[in-house]
């Protein structure tokens, strides 16, 4: 009786184990909802909210030697937290470093959460450069020797501050300076043109007893 050889051995391939599948299956089942995001506002009014940012790493079921967090700013790391034989966190926007402060909970145990923390205060927040979309980014050393690599979702931060209070400042302003406008210098110019129109008047009248003298 004819047997077909399998497709695998007439191609010359080795065949791979179920579990190999299984392993690579649930790393990725695990690193899809690894990382994530949080902020304690989206909406930031310069002066009056603080900024709070966390990267948070749930570290449940997970075995890992090293761990590696970054927060991202338009696609720029600002500050990053490094695990292993010495935790570290290294700041690589330098100018924000200046302005705030970052914390961290560095032990990556089961069920247990490892986390990156920035804090504005909101007399140091900038409008200018603290608006935009953030991200966390992980990566991460598994000990049997394999790596897991994460985003989490994009928050957009909008900041309102010192430029949106001088417009409406300004504006301000301007409505008062109309409403004194119409409340004095209009009556004045009616009590002006009356005057006008009354020397008018007298003068044409003291004109017509001129011409009937004469």
């Amino acid at each position: 009786m004819f047997m077909r050889e399998p497709r695998n051995k007439v191609l010359g391939l080795k065949e791979v184990p179920m579990s190999i599948y299984l392993i690579w299956f649930f790393l990725h089942f695990v690193a899809s909802n690894l990382v994530s995001l949080e902020v304690s506002d989206m909406f930031i009014q310069s002066g009056k909210t603080d900024i709070e940012i966390s990267c948070m790493v749930n570290c449940t079921n997970l075995r890992v030697t090293t761990i590696r967090i970054q927060l991202m700013r338009s696609n720029d790391s600002i500050v990053s937290l490094s695990t292993g034989n010495k935790t570290k966190i290294v700041w690589q926007d330098l100018e924000l470093e200046k302005r705030s402060e970052a914390k961290s909970n560095a032990t990556c145990s089961d069920n247990d959460i490892t986390d990156l923390n920035i804090k504005i205060p909101s007399s140091r927040v900038n409008p200018m450069k603290d608006t935009g979309p953030y991200m966390c980014k992980l990566s991460a050393l598994v000990s049997d020797g394999g790596r897991l690599t994460n985003d989490s979702k994009i928050v957009m931060l909008n900041v309102t501050g010192e430029l949106d209070i001088l417009t409406s400042s300004r504006d301000s302003d301007e409505k008062s300076m109309l409403t004194v406008y119409r409340q004095i210098i209009i009556p004045t110019g009616i009590i002006i043109s009356l005057m006008l129109a009354f020397v008018m008047a007298r003068e044409v009248r003291v004109q017509y007893f001129q011409a009937d003298n004469t």
